[in-house]
């Protein structure tokens, strides 16, 4: 019994860590502008495509 609670708290703390370096990693991407230099990226990207495209 002990050895699965000692378990199930390791897989709790694992999962906390994992939502703490998501939230963390995303705060990140916002706040250097990364997020933003991807949406001119992919508005770019989709320009050269419909003015390349024939059809």
């Amino acid at each position: 019994m002990g050895a699965l609670l000692a378990q199930q708290s390791q897989s709790q703390q694992f999962n906390q860590n994992i939502l703490a370096d998501l939230s963390r990693a995303w705060n990140n991407f916002i706040k250097t502008g990364q997020a933003a230099a991807l949406g001119i990226g992919l508005f770019i990207g989709y320009m050269f495509r419909v003015f390349t495209s024939s059809g």
